[in-house]
């Protein structure tokens, strides 16, 4: 069984906590926390410090559908020397690397190593959770190295994110091709449908793939013609001809129901209205119904009538996670980046928060109460606190107060350049030239520069009266004069 590892980070601070650290003012010239928050039309939402999960190469990440858990696939990659001066090519190349799964519990904000390979040779090429549970199965890929090249075999894995057990699932730990799961939207069970009857495929070493029977004197094979697809998609998953088991899983690598039969027809899946059975489901091309049969035990198909699965109508997000391309100038090459930003649908205030500056493979938790994403090769989920009115209210003082502190500080280092230019402000666009006095140039990020039409400090009538710049706050926004104080004015 994998080892337990914990990352710094345990149970993450309170929300009113979070709140009252983030908003502290720093002493003048020096740069100070910020708080990473934003608005919906019914809430407000403060992101969390980020936990890290795994330095490792992510190959996927998948989240329980209560949101309470999240399984990272992963890859600690080591190259050899063989790899080095004799590279794979071809679709079926890749870095060898240890396959490691991780689990994060939004819970205690804790991960977990839930499992490992012992080779460098298994990778993990499909993660599904089983509805309501914090069981998932995993399908591993495992190469093999024999004479003629490497065997290529398939696995399947169950995983428990709450205990961190692990098991194989008996009569599927090495099947000649990858198994198809359909988990049932509505109970903890899952179809896993697979063919027992072809050899293992053979990786020769020019990157083509010949069936094992066949490795040592590889032939070319004739390209066939795929099956046509009926003009209707089911909620499950296409079964085409060839797949002959169909079993039935629950939690912890049992087996409910087994069904071997000869090579299925060309058929959707589709599970009862309640999830508690699947159908094979074609469509009648005349009336264009659908279609359910029952696969019985002995290979026999049954037309039943029965109520299909109807997905419920989605329900509108509060939060969105979305990606801003940008370019950025890194001497005489530009290189692209994506920021990631949590949104808010709906206008408000104050819409957008900040993610990461260069990040990707977002996903957000089911319930938007967190989010996954990777950030300089490094894995990371950051909680997202709903704050209570009393939080609220004490969030919006503070960002109310740090506006005002802002400003009079984008206001005091305007004066003292204007004191060391002989009484000259900076123009418009030129706010650069202030970092000497402020030190943090990220108090000017929401400081809007109204100069006057005279720069020259001393031509200024009324110094109390002359605006030099705001920040917008919640309800108003903080006024700076060229005398050098702030006030905070309301909107009408």
């Amino acid at each position: 069984m994998g080892s337990k590892t914990r990352f710094p980070s345990g149970r993450a601070l309170a929300a009113s906590t979070t709140v009252a650290a983030l908003c502290l003012v720093a002493p003048f010239g020096a740069a100070k926390p910020r708080l990473e928050w934003v608005q919906t039309a019914k809430h407000t939402y403060v992101l969390m410090p980020p936990t890290l999960v795994t330095d490792a190469a992510v190959q996927s990440a998948a989240w329980s559908s209560d949101g309470g858990y999240l399984l990272v696939a992963a890859s600690r990659t080591a190259p050899t020397l063989e790899n080095i001066f004799h590279p794979l090519t071809g679709p079926m190349a890749r870095d060898p690397g240890q396959a490691i799964m991780l689990a994060y519990d939004h819970a205690t904000r804790a991960v977990r190593k839930l499992w490992e390979s012992d080779t460098l040779n298994d990778s993990i090429e499909q993660v599904v959770w089983l509805e309501h549970s914090t069981t998932a199965y995993a399908v591993i890929e495992q190469r093999t190295p024999v004479e003629q090249g490497t065997v290529i075999t398939y696995g399947l894995l169950s995983v428990d994110a709450a205990s961190g057990r692990f098991a194989w699932v008996p009569g599927m730990e090495r099947l000649a091709q990858p198994p198809t799961l359909i988990p049932s939207p509505r109970q903890a069970q899952a179809l896993a449908v697979f063919d027992d009857q072809p050899a293992p495929e053979v990786l020769l070493a020019d990157g083509s793939l010949r069936s094992q029977a066949t490795a040592a004197t590889p032939v070319a094979a004739a390209p066939g013609a795929a099956p046509p697809i009926p003009d209707y998609r089911p909620l499950g998953a296409w079964i085409f001809p060839g797949a002959n088991n169909f079993w039935t899983l629950r939690e912890g690598a049992a087996v409910a129901h087994r069904i071997r039969t000869g090579p299925a027809p060309l058929a959707g899946i589709e599970w009862g209205a309640d999830g508690s059975q699947w159908y094979l489901a074609t469509m009648n091309r005349k009336s264009k119904a659908h279609v359910f049969q029952k696969l019985e035990d002995d290979g026999r198909l049954t037309t039943v009538n029965v109520v299909e699965y109807a997905e419920p109508a989605p329900r509108k997000p509060e939060l969105l996670l979305h990606n801003k391309p940008m370019l950025a100038k890194q001497r005489k090459a530009r290189r692209g980046f994506k920021n990631v930003w949590l949104s808010s649908p709906d206008e408000t205030w104050h819409p957008d928060v900040l993610v990461t500056p260069s990040g990707g493979r977002a996903e957000l938790a089911p319930k938007e109460r967190a989010l996954f994403f990777v950030e300089g090769g490094i894995a990371k989920v950051r909680a997202i606190e709903e704050l209570t009115e009393d939080q609220k209210k004490e969030m919006m003082n503070a960002v109310k107060a740090e506006a005002i502190t802002d400003a009079k500080q984008a206001a005091l280092g305007l004066l003292m350049y204007g004191m060391d230019m002989d009484d000259v402000l900076p123009g418009a666009g030129s706010l650069d030239v202030l970092e000497p006095y402020l030190g943090d140039l990220s108090i000017l990020d929401n400081f809007m520069y109204t100069p006057p039409g005279d720069l020259n400090l001393t031509h200024i009538g009324s110094p109390a009266e002359t605006m030099i710049g705001y920040i917008d706050g919640p309800g108003g926004r903080a006024v700076a004069y060229s005398d050098g104080h702030v006030k905070w004015l309301n909107n009408p």
